[in-house]
């Protein structure tokens, strides 16, 4: 994960993988896992048994999914993977043919990502910066208080230090936004609000509350006027976002 890293570095990033990812449907037919310098790897084939792409080493989150559609529990799963890749690839193989059906195959940089349902609702991070970013932009001095990306997540805070109240006596909080989604299934696509604390408040009556959350736990609406918050739980989504084609709800299901 890049933990820690800049507005421009994720930005940088998400381009970068945006250019390196490609999806295939394929049939559970057409998939055969073998062992390769002593590690598994996966063969996308076309029903001529030619190979689409060079086998693909498989990330934690791909063989996760793998183990789970295909009904070997995680724990023999990652024994096998540890100790006996042969026999996982005997395992894995053998599932894969029994009632073949199409999954998407998700992969980044020569890697297997995700292994979802063809269902899957993609939406990718490099849509939602799209989106959100240009309005936070236009935030009057908009902090962005982290930002994370990983093979599975990415996570930005930003924070409007204009919009500020005071919860309990010497209690003060920021309201911001935060920005989350997952390309490989492990989350939903979500932009809500958010509340800020530079520094927790010494022992008095907001000692011990946790220093962030959502709106309201601000303790009021009235934090969050005029902050450009495009998807929250079910809300429906401004028209900005309706126009891009996100839905108004969290996505990220069919996996």
């Amino acid at each position: 994960m890049k933990k820690g890293i800049t507005i421009q570095e994720a930005a940088k990033e998400i381009m970068r993988q945006s250019q390196a990812k490609a999806d295939y449907l394929v049939s559970t037919a057409n998939l055969h896992m073998e062992t390769c310098d002593g590690a598994p790897t996966l063969r996308l084939l076309d029903n001529s048994g030619i190979d689409r792409v060079e086998p693909l080493d498989i990330l934690t989150t791909a063989h996760r999914q793998m183990g789970s559609h295909l009904n070997i529990p995680w724990k023999y799963y990652e024994r096998m993977l540890q100790d006996n890749i042969d026999l996982l690839a005997q395992n894995v193989n053998t599932w894969l043919q029994q009632g073949a059906e199409q999954r998407m195959i998700r992969t980044i940089d020569g890697q297997v990502r995700a292994f979802l349902s063809n269902r899957y609702r993609r939406i990718d991070n490099i849509d939602i910066a799209r989106i959100t970013l240009p309005i936070i932009q236009e935030m009057p001095d908009a902090i962005y208080e982290s930002c994370n990306l990983s093979d599975d997540y990415m996570y930005i805070k930003v924070v409007n230090p204009r919009l500020t109240a005071e919860v309990v006596p010497g209690d003060i909080v920021q309201a911001g936004v935060v920005i989350s989604n997952s390309e490989t299934g492990q989350g939903a696509v979500c932009v809500q609000p958010a509340v800020h604390r530079s520094a927790l408040p010494g022992p008095g009556p907001g000692h011990g509350r946790r220093p962030d959350g959502a709106g309201r736990d601000a303790g009021g609406g009235a934090l969050f006027q005029g902050l450009p918050v495009l998807c929250g739980g079910r809300r429906a989504c401004p028209p900005a976002v309706r126009k891009a084609g996100l839905p108004p709800y969290r996505s990220g299901g069919g996996k």
